[in-house]
C-alpha cells in the first residue's frame, strides 16, 4: 500500500483511483469498477464465497472492533458508535442478504446511483446510519 501511495502522481483524496477524470473532476474509481476488481480477485483466488467490497468492509470493521470499538468507528467513518455496534453485530448471512437487496434496488434506479430506497434498506440492516 505504501508503495502504491508513493508511486501515485495525482492529488486526489480517494484511495483508489483511475487514470481518467470523472464528470466531477475526480480520479476516484466507480463503484462498479471496485465490484469488478473484487469479483475478479475472488475468482483468481479460487474462493467459492461471493465476496463484495461491502463484505470486505464488514470483515475489516469486525477485525478493527475486536481491538477497539472507537477505533473501528473512526476508521469506518461512522458518526455514531451505535452504527458501528450494529454493523459489527450483523452476521455475514444477514449482511449479504441486506447488501444484495439494496444492490438490486440501486440497479433499478437511475444510472446505478444509490437511491433513497437502497439507503433505507441498508439503514434497517444497520449497515449505514
Amino acid at each position: 500500500m505504501q508503495r502504491y501511495l508513493v508511486l501515485r502522481r495525482d492529488k486526489d483524496a480517494a484511495l483508489f483511483v483511475t487514470h481518467k477524470k470523472n464528470a466531477e473532476g475526480s480520479y476516484r474509481i466507480a463503484v462498479w469498477s471496485a465490484e469488478r476488481i473484487v469479483r475478479d480477485a475472488t475468482k483468481r483466488a479460487g474462493l467459492a464465497e461471493d465476496v463484495s467490497p461491502h463484505w470486505l468492509r464488514h470483515a475489516a470493521i469486525t477485525l478493527w472492533a475486536a481491538a477497539s470499538l472507537p477505533s473501528a468507528q473512526r476508521l469506518a467513518g461512522h458518526r455514531q458508535i451505535s452504527t458501528t455496534q450494529r454493523y459489527v453485530g450483523a452476521s455475514d448471512a444477514e449482511l449479504k442478504a441486506c447488501y444484495k437487496k439494496a444492490r438490486g434496488l440501486r440497479r433499478r434506479g437511475s444510472r446505478g446511483a444509490p437511491d433513497s430506497t437502497a439507503t433505507t434498506v441498508l439503514s434497517s440492516c444497520g449497515c449505514v446510519n
